[in-house]
């Protein structure tokens, strides 16, 4: 730096993505087109590149209808990455995008959620009404059912944080009481399991909420739930990873 010169203002990743996006939005149609070519060339290794790089397809996208396919296309490419900085920001950058023209993603965050896909889950819980009785609303909820009772993976070597549970039992919201109660009291089992995070067990308990809100015949639902505030059995999850300080570590 030249002495004397003025030092450069501090960068707000945020803002600079924010920005980006911006002026993609207003690039005439064939420069917003290379924009897009060579945002998709290359994959972002850190977070403030991804943030911009969905910002730069999310400002394409909502501005130009000539290309909104390819950048949306770009988009779920990159959700279906599923690394936890690139998921998030899709997940967090993209839903007014794809709140506004779910017929273009609908099918294709079914698809991610039948895979596992945690964000995709809830992008499509955010575009899903729980009424709709479409053939993809259904296939949404049949996927979901199938990862809310998916064996547990977390073993004395592996434990995972984070679970999906919610994402998922909200899709599974539109399937039959009966089915929902068998869920529900699946989630309270993975709740009860000796590998799993106090951080997750939350989650089970919400998602066995979301699926037995409206349901008649619960109380036993609810006394299992009501067990686990009272049991003082250690977390083993928590201790294999040294971690004791959260509020259902000792249930």
């Amino acid at each position: 730096m030249v002495a004397g010169a003025p030092r450069p203002l501090p960068v707000d990743p945020a803002a600079a993505g924010q920005h980006d996006g911006a002026i993609a939005g207003r690039l005439p149609l064939p420069k917003a087109r290379h924009a897009l070519e060579f945002t998709c060339r290359y994959r972002a290794s850190f977070v403030e590149g991804i943030e911009c790089r969905v910002q730069v397809l999310v400002g394409v996208a909502t501005e130009h209808p000539d290309v909104r396919d390819e950048a949306i296309t770009s988009l779920l490419t990159m959700l279906a990455w599923d690394d936890t900085a690139t998921s998030t920001a899709v997940e967090q950058l993209a839903r007014n995008l794809f709140t506004s023209h779910p017929d273009l993603v609908r099918h294709r965050l079914v698809d991610l959620v039948a895979q596992d896909n945690h964000a995709a889950a809830s992008l499509l819980a955010m575009i899903t009404d729980p009424a709709d009785d479409s053939q993809q609303q259904h296939a949404a909820a049949m996927a979901a059912a199938t990862h809310l009772g998916k064996p547990l993976t977390n073993t004395a070597t592996r434990i995972d944080q984070g679970t999906g549970a919610p994402r998922q039992a909200i899709l599974a919201a539109s399937l039959p009481a009966d089915e929902r109660r068998d869920l529900a009291a699946e989630q309270l089992r993975r709740a009860a399991s000796v590998y799993e995070r106090g951080s997750n067990r939350p989650e089970y308990l919400e998602a066995a909420r979301i699926l037995a809100h409206d349901l008649d015949q619960v109380d036993s639902l609810f006394d299992t739930a009501m067990t686990f505030a009272t049991d003082p059995s250690p977390c083993r999850g928590d201790l294999i990873v040294n971690v004791g300080n959260h509020p259902l570590s000792t249930f």
